[in-house]
């Protein structure tokens, strides 16, 4: 009896590899995916697609079977579109006459996987005819949205176009002051003592040049009934400052304090409050010249128009070659779960 207990044990075993601290793996349920003329384009294209992808953009995959798993189920779809769109984009090429030489092809093959191709290759399981294929059709596909694409978003962007985002830019953007300030705070029921402190401690910063924590400290002894606090430093611009404190600031000069000012006590235990501020830093901030963020505008336009552009013109070409689930291009089954953690 106890000889088969544990021979169901070691065969209930072998089938958890978990269990044994075997890492599960991830399992790909490969079929056709989707059909463009008569190219077809199965889940293992999809995944190859990827891991190149991780190759070159996120090592770490490759040493962690969840993550793994994570980057394929949220990614597979938007790889297929890749294939389907590169496809299209040869098409066009045909069409037109657009090739990619050879010596092009071994140059990209080498900034790629650089100098040990092979052994890079079979770490992606990879043949060189695959990776050559698949470098072919990426080139191809640059070099078409650069007609279609780029070259259209770079002649848009016009100078007067330039000048009108650096317009908005600087209205998003105006001139402001930057502040810098400190202030105490002095709390008590009695206004009389409460104004004497205040100017002692207004004597003790502009006349002996003491900080504003040394004054604390220093009334703190001589009055103890009055609570005395000094703020933390408070920075920002002027949307930032409440209004009260920016027009005492706006009055001082930096490095200057203010006499005592009485304000409502906000507290719910009444009382008189005085607070003396200190400008420490004051700073006028202009929007960068026109000259000094030129490029930097042109640049984000003709991101923005290749963006767009290339959303219109892989829309046209799906349109054009008929790409959607009713015509049988797209095999993509409802409810399909393309990998499993086994």
């Amino acid at each position: 009896m106890r000889k088969l207990l544990f021979f169901l044990a070691a065969l209930f075993l072998s089938f958890q590899p978990s269990l044994l601290g075997k890492e599960p793996e991830v399992f790909i349920n490969n079929r056709v995916l989707a059909k463009v003329k008569d190219k077809t384009f199965s889940l293992i294209d999809v995944v190859k697609q990827m891991d190149l992808y991780a190759y070159e953009n996120d090592p770490t995959l490759a040493t962690s079977i969840e993550k793994k798993y994570q980057f394929y189920m949220q990614s597979w779809r938007y790889f297929l579109d890749q294939l389907i769109n590169n496809e299209l984009m040869i098409f066009e090429a045909e069409g037109k006459e657009v090739s990619i030489s050879d010596g092009d092809v071994r140059e990209a093959i080498l900034a790629r996987f650089g100098p040990n191709v092979q052994e890079t290759l079979h770490s992606l399981n990879l043949t060189l005819d695959e990776a050559k294929q698949l470098v072919h059709t990426d080139l191809l596909s640059q070099k078409i949205q650069g007609y279609y694409v780029h070259a259209h978003a770079f002649h848009a962007v016009t100078p007067e176009k330039i000048r009108e985002a650096y317009e908005a830019y600087v209205l998003k953007h105006p001139a402001h002051t930057e502040w810098k300030y400190q202030f105490v705070t002095i709390r008590t029921d009695d206004e009389m003592l409460g104004k004497a402190v205040a100017e002692a401690a207004y004597t003790l910063i502009h006349d002996k040049h003491l900080s504003l924590n040394e004054t604390v400290e220093n009334l703190k002894k001589q009055y103890a009934s009055v609570k005395l606090t000094v703020s933390r430093e408070i920075c920002g611009p002027d949307a930032d400052i409440a209004s009260h404190h920016k027009a005492i600031l706006t009055a001082l000069p930096v490095n200057a304090v203010s006499a005592p000012k009485e304000e409502a006590s906000r507290g719910s235990g009444g009382g008189k409050v005085f607070r003396l501020f200190h400008l420490q830093e004051k700073k006028e901030v202009l929007p960068p010249s026109y000259a000094q963020i030129h490029s930097e505008l042109k640049d984000s336009l003709i991101r923005r128009l290749v963006t767009t552009g290339l959303e219109e013109y892989i829309g046209k070409l799906r349109k054009k070659y008929d790409i959607s689930e009713e015509n049988n291009t797209l095999l993509v089954p409802t409810n399909f779960v393309p990998f499993e953690l086994k």
